[in-house]
């Protein structure tokens, strides 16, 4: 049973890449194209916290991962890998460690961000359609400007659903103790069939993102999915998310771990 709540869950966090990691970066005064820049070697820790919440269920998991830029192709392909190195969900009074603690997921994307292979820890796992939900997706390779909005059908999954997505490039976020450096943040609504075990769901999922001038890094990302409805998480379910990059003496007490 609670490997079957875990899938649903993490069925409903394949969407979350796809409705909002998208990555910005600076191509003009006013205008940002939408591109992640990646730099072999580069490695990132973030946090991850989950929220499940139904009349009859509520669960919350939380996880610690790291990110490395493996190898950038001179094709443009990047070779990414994602592990997870600590994970906790909180069941009914309940903590239970997450399944495939400190193995790591490796994903292969073309130089448009398309994902043409996964391998490592079995990615078609729980924990392996979670970490799907932190990588990036195509994005629209057009500039915008700030208020400027663009919709595009992203494919979700192995059978590339696709969902409706709506961008907004909301405005450039100042630097904060938070996060330390200059953002710009976006605002991303999606509308479509997401996969989970128990079948193709339909759902909504609200969220803003909070991305790095200059590099498209995803740094912060928080919001919604609506409308997910299954037996294992007790009916009608809100899910909320968030995930940050660990920076300083948070990063450096993970690192600790």
């Amino acid at each position: 049973m609670i490997s079957r709540k875990l899938s649903t869950l993490a069925g409903a966090g394949l969407v979350l890449a796809a409705a909002a990691l998208m990555a910005p970066v600076a191509s003009a005064q006013d205008a940002y194209t939408i591109k992640r820049v990646y730099k072999a070697g580069e490695v990132d820790r973030y946090k991850v916290a989950v929220k499940v919440a139904s009349s009859t269920l509520t669960v919350d998991i939380t996880m610690t991962m790291t990110e490395k830029t493996k190898e950038v192709k001179d094709d443009g392909t990047v070779i990414v890998t994602t592990s997870l190195d600590s994970g906790m969900m909180s069941m009914g009074g309940t903590d239970i460690p997450m399944p495939n603690e400190g193995q790591t997921f490796t994903v292969t994307m073309d130089k448009d961000g398309k994902i043409v292979k996964q391998e490592g820890a079995d990615n078609k796992s729980p924990v392996g359609s979670m970490m799907s939900m932190m990588r990036t997706n195509p994005t629209p390779s057009r500039a915008l400007k700030v208020g400027e909005e663009v919709k595009m059908d992203v494919p979700i999954g192995e059978n590339k659903q696709k969902m409706a997505v709506t961008l907004t490039l909301l405005g450039v976020e100042k630097k904060s103790a938070e996060i330390p450096v200059e953002t710009l943040k976006v605002k991303s609504m999606a509308d479509g069939a997401i996969p989970i075990p128990s079948g193709p769901q339909n759902v909504k999922v609200d969220t803003t993102s909070w991305f790095e001038v200059g590099t498209g890094k995803l740094l912060k990302i928080e919001g919604t999915v609506t409308g997910l409805n299954t037996p294992e998480l007790g009916g009608d379910a809100k899910v909320t998310f968030r995930r940050i990059r660990l920076v300083g003496d948070a990063a450096a007490k993970a690192d600790k771990k």
